[in-house]
């Protein structure tokens, strides 16, 4: 990064990196000259064509950082580390890859603390459920939670929350799905942990916008489309579940659902957690493939109606001829 005076914020986690990305980018762009990745250029492949694409006048590089085995984040950092790092939410995502499962994902995920350029390390409060991950942070910890009034920024649903000296801030995101809180509030610690003040992130925010196939919404003669297709774990998928909207009056909720990839060994567990979870969230689930087979006999345990398909094609036609207005 020879010549380049922005500072890196580097962004990683299992699930939201992008969309918090782009709500960082966003929340600085009202005071800073900020670039950021491309779409999810985040591998050691696709990470250098953000770093050797950039204008040398950015104040500030929000970047994308991704993790498939053990080590990849720390041969990202080698190229260019962040000097804020910012861990979003720890989920079991090519988990087949790590041989401790979520402690080890956690740990290669915090690798973005080590480099001793990261002077601020920013993640959701849950990660000190793994110790190795914070004891990986030289710079400032600085943590931010949904759930959890001890971090140090909570975001609340309720209004009055100025209690035993603790300033409230009121804003009001475009978004109200938990997840996107989630990622919301990481991009709300990063801006103020980068001076920007809270009137300022106060009129960035009509601006967010969530990036495609991240529970997208379109409306076609009377159906709802929901596509959060951009990619599968557990946690993402009960997310996107539990966040359906109710139908209308008279209608009902489809889902047309397939494997999720790198489960491992806990391929079928996983499968079948997650069509055991969204039992209360589906009315009707049409699965996609052998592989996501738990999925649909889920919902056969209890006999709601579910059907399984071989070919996309069949699928298809299968939804055109139950999709009704509403």
């Amino acid at each position: 990064m020879g010549g380049c005076r922005a500072q890196i914020i580097g962004v990683t986690g299992s699930v939201g990196k992008t969309t918090t990305k782009d709500f960082i980018a966003t929340l600085l762009e009202g005071t800073l000259k900020v670039g950021k990745t491309y779409l999810n250029y985040n591998t050691k492949l696709t990470y250098p064509i953000t770093l050797l694409n950039r204008t040398g006048e950015e104040d500030v590089l929000v970047v994308e950082l991704g993790m498939s085995e053990p080590g990849d984040i720390g041969r990202l950092i080698q190229m260019a580390a962040p000097d804020v790092a910012v861990v979003t939410k720890i989920a079991y995502a090519h988990g087949a890859y790590f041989e401790r499962g979520m402690v080890d994902i956690a740990k290669y995920k915090a690798e973005i603390f080590s480099h001793p350029k990261t002077k601020k390390c920013i993640f959701y409060q849950g990660l000190h459920a793994y110790p190795e991950s914070i004891s990986a942070m030289h710079g400032t910890k600085v943590s931010f939670s949904l759930e959890d009034r001890t971090a140090d920024y909570f975001l609340s649903q309720e209004y009055d929350v100025d209690e035993g000296g603790v300033r409230a801030y009121r804003l009001d995101p475009p978004y109200k799905q938990t997840h996107l809180l989630h990622n919301f509030l990481a991009a709300v610690s990063v801006a103020r942990q980068m001076g920007v003040s809270w009137d300022e992130i106060h009129r960035q925010v009509p601006k967010l916008r969530l990036p495609s196939m991240r529970f997208e919404q379109s409306e076609i003669g009377g159906v709802l489309f929901i596509n959060d297709a951009y990619n599968a774990n557990p946690d993402s998928m009960k997310a996107a579940l539990s966040h359906l909207p109710e139908p209308k009056e008279g209608g009902k909720r489809i889902a047309v659902l397939g494997m999720m990839a790198d489960m491992g060994e806990s391929h079928a567990f996983f499968h079948r957690e997650v069509g055991h979870f969204a039992q209360k969230y589906v009315d009707h689930l049409l699965v996609l493939g052998d592989e996501a087979s738990p999925l649909y006999e889920a919902f056969q345990e209890v006999q709601k109606p579910a059907e399984q398909y071989d070919r996309f094609e069949a699928l298809a036609g299968r939804l055109k001829s139950l999709m009704r207005p509403g």
